[in-house]
């Protein structure tokens, strides 16, 4: 039974790092290249096309939504979908951006000017960030070894849908028969474990940190200046607010069994 339950420990630990290294390290990615790249070509590119029909701080006002607008992420997704898919296996996927394209601009600018002047300026950007795409994808293909095509592959298959739903589907089994097995025990168990995952998201912080130069140069082809990790750092929070209320719950229980054993000593 011990063994068992040191298997079942070092399995939940493994599914709860997959599952938590899955969406953020996607979440790293999207607005690593949100940031970096897309916002600011798509930006700039709209700007190159109103520069004089504006003035100074409507120009600023269309910036900012456009950076800050939620269809980046969408726009982004969609870039390093089809770039991974492209390089992975060797595809030759469009990249197909003219929805959420038409819906950015128009979201942002259709109170400044025309339908033809904002049909012109949707076709100048899709153009353009297409050609973003393509050379970032050449640019990929020439510098990755297979080393780094494995890295690659592991993000691709680490974010697909129905990794993860077999990821949480024996994460949530693993649980089921630890509580089974240890009953009340299974609080403090939990807290080991989710302060084993909060060091492991530190180190990965640390480790990010210190590789950025490399990332960037390998793996984005030098496109990036720097890696945004919002999203671990929220993770980390989080799950350090969670290995808090666990020392706490497993304190509570502690001193509950203490309470309960020394008043059957004393009836005795």
């Amino acid at each position: 039974m011990k063994y068992i339950k040191i298997t079942l420990k070092i399995f939940l630990f493994l599914f709860l790092i997959t599952l938590i290294m899955s969406f953020i390290g996607e979440r790293i990615v999207v607005d690593t290249f949100s940031q970096e790249i897309l916002s600011k070509k798509i930006s700039g590119y709209v700007l190159d096309e109103i520069i004089y029909d504006v003035d100074i701080n409507e120009i600023k006002k269309i910036d900012y939504d456009i950076v800050n607008n939620k269809l980046m992420k969408e726009i982004t997704s969609k870039f390093i979908y089809t770039i991974t898919e492209n390089i992975i296996y060797n595809k030759n996927i469009n990249f197909d951006i003219k929805n959420e394209v038409d819906n950015l601009i128009s979201q942002t600018m259709f109170n400044y000017f025309s339908n033809e002047k904002i049909q012109e300026i949707k076709t100048y950007v899709i153009e353009k960030i297409v050609g973003v795409q393509e050379n970032l994808q050449d640019s990929l293909l020439s510098s990755f070894s297979d080393k780094y095509l494995i890295v690659l592959q592991l993000f691709n298959y680490g974010t697909n849908f129905y990794f993860r739903l077999v990821i949480f589907i024996l994460f949530f089994i693993n649980i089921v028969i630890l509580c089974f097995i240890e009953k009340i025990k299974v609080i403090n168990s939990f807290k080991i474990i989710n302060l084993l995952v909060l060091i492991f998201m530190l180190f990965g912080f640390i480790g990010i940190k210190l590789l950025s130069n490399l990332i960037d140069q390998k793996l984005a082809g030098g496109w990036l200046k720097d890696i945004n990790m919002k999203s671990l750092i929220i993770g980390i929070i989080v799950v350090a607010i969670i290995c808090v209320l666990f020392f706490l719950l497993d304190r509570v229980i502690k001193l509950k069994c203490n309470k309960q054993d020394g008043k059957i000593t004393i009836n005795n």
